[in-house]
């Protein structure tokens, strides 16, 4: 029913609204407080946005100590 496939629709867009505005208050909290990474495994490994660097930290090759010893 088209309902149906508008609701769908609208909840599809509400969805990755939300992530938009979650990954934005994310990436400000970090930068405002100074803090150089973000570990993640919803981000981009390695995308750096104004000084914040979005690690995952299932990602192949992902070093904790390494990360941690700047």
């Amino acid at each position: 029913p088209p309902q149906r496939d508008r609701a769908r629709v609208v909840l599809t867009r509400l969805d990755r609204l939300l992530r938009g505005v979650l990954t934005a208050q994310i990436w400000a909290s970090a930068r405002l407080a100074g803090i150089p990474y973000v570990l993640s495994e919803d981000f981009e490994d390695s995308r750096v946005v104004e000084g914040v660097t979005f690690r995952d930290p299932f990602a192949p090759g992902f070093d904790l100590d390494e990360l941690l010893a700047g």
